[in-house]
């Protein structure tokens, strides 16, 4: 896999992300180690804690709970709000860009 959207800014705030492996979602790492599809409960970790973040994502990819574990930059705006750094991560915080699953194939067939 690419790995250039994955450059990572050093002295930026980290989230760890992953997929969901049953569903495919967007998950982010909470600080009591479990998974958020909210970007906003996501822990945020610094400096050599990171790789804390990355070792409790790694465990849970190897337990099969999530697929491409990784570290993602953000900046925490005044009010404490995170914003994902790249165009890439911000369109995967939002959310699906095109309908998907069994709701949204009925809703595009118009039953």
């Amino acid at each position: 896999m690419a790995e250039q959207h994955r450059r990572v800014v050093e002295g930026l705030p980290k989230i760890v992300t992953a997929n969901h492996l049953r569903g495919g979602d967007v998950v982010y790492l909470r600080s009591d180690r479990s998974w958020t599809a909210a970007l906003a409960e996501a822990a945020l970790w610094e400096g050599e804690a990171v790789e804390d973040g990355l070792d409790i994502g790694r465990t849970a990819e190897t337990d099969r709970a999530v697929v491409g574990v990784y570290a993602l930059d953000v900046v925490v705006d005044d009010a404490g709000r995170r914003h994902p750094r790249t165009w890439r991560e911000r369109i995967r915080a939002a959310g699906p860009s095109v309908p998907y699953g069994t709701a949204a194939l009925a809703a595009l067939q118009g039953s």
